[in-house]
C-alpha cells in the first residue's frame, strides 16, 4: 500500500515493533544478502520450480528499495541488522519524520496508511 502512494524516490515509514523478529528466517537471510540488486539479482536466478519459501516477499523488498528509501520504526530490532536490510533504523515516529524531512526536504507531503494490509487505495 504504501509504495502505491509514494512517489518514485519518496520515502516510506514503517512503525513496526518487530518483537518477534525480522520475520521468518528465509525473509531476514534473503533481505540482508546485499543491496536490493544484489538481492533482486540472488532471487531472479532461482529456477522456478526451485523457489525459496517465503522468496515473494524479498522479492518484493528489493523492489521497493530500489524506489524508496525506507525508514523502520522499532525498538526491538538491532539497528545494525535494520541497516544491514538497506533500512534506515529509527527509535521513535517522530526520529524518522525528522529523517524524512531531512532526506526530502520541510515542504514534503506525509500520507499516513493505518494498517496498510487493510487498506486500498483508489
Amino acid at each position: 500500500t504504501a509504495e502505491a502512494c509514494c512517489a518514485e524516490g519518496g520515502v516510506i515509514i514503517m512503525c513496526c515493533s518487530c518483537a518477534d523478529g525480522m520475520g521468518g528466517t528465509n525473509f531476514e537471510r534473503l533481505i540482508t544478502l546485499g543491496t536490493p540488486e544484489e538481492i533482486d539479482t540472488f532471487l531472479s536466478a532461482i529456477p522456478s520450480k526451485e523457489t525459496i519459501p517465503e522468496q515473494w516477499c524479498p522479492q518484493i523488498y528489493a523492489r521497493i528499495l530500489k524506489k524508496h528509501k525506507v525508514i523502520l520504526v522499532t525498538t526491538y530490532l538491532d539497528h545494525e541488522l535494520v541497516r544491514r536490510a538497506n533500512m534506515i533504523p529509527a527509535f521513535t515516529p517522530d526520529e524518522a519524520l525528522a529523517i524524512a524531512y531531512e532526506l526530502k526536504g520541510k515542504d514534503a507531503r506525509v500520507v499516513v496508511i493505518p494498517d496498510g494490509v487493510a487498506v486500498l487505495i483508489g
